[in-house]
């Protein structure tokens, strides 16, 4: 999760930290920070980042929105995940026009299908087994 891999690359490997991973964990913070407020991953902040920070930084971002709706939907919170479920395969659409290599950017892409098919399966589980009704 966010700040969890101080001591490594967002991608998950041992390699030391570098200012591009610092780079994606903000990007993926003030992504997730957008999505949160508007119910978008937001706009690219700047041309200060490079292309594999500001898509590394999304891609990281999405496993937050994941665990977000993860306990949105064990709150009984429909809406919130199916938002996080359309966000998600907005950027999962979005990453298909890339020619991912093999590397961490091609890894964090198949990542992000996972994410996008545990949101789907999420939902159908809601749909099988909706949520109560509020208390009055």
């Amino acid at each position: 999760h966010l700040g969890a891999s101080l001591h490594g690359r967002v991608d998950g490997s041992d390699e030391e930290p570098t200012f591009s991973t610092a780079a994606q964990q903000l990007i993926a913070a003030e992504t997730f920070d957008a999505f949160l407020r508007t119910g978008t991953l937001g706009a690219r902040p700047s041309s200060t980042y490079t292309d594999e920070e500001w898509l590394g930084g999304l891609i990281a971002a999405t496993h937050e929105v994941g665990r977000y709706a993860g306990l949105a939907a064990t709150a009984g919170d429909v809406r919130s995940v199916e938002g996080a479920a359309a966000v998600v395969g907005a950027l999962h659409e979005g990453l298909m026009n890339f020619d991912f290599r093999n590397g961490s950017l091609r890894r964090g892409f198949d990542s992000v299908k996972y994410v996008e098919r545990r949101l789907e399966d999420t939902l159908y589980e809601l749909k099988l087994f909706p949520p109560p009704p509020p208390a009055a």
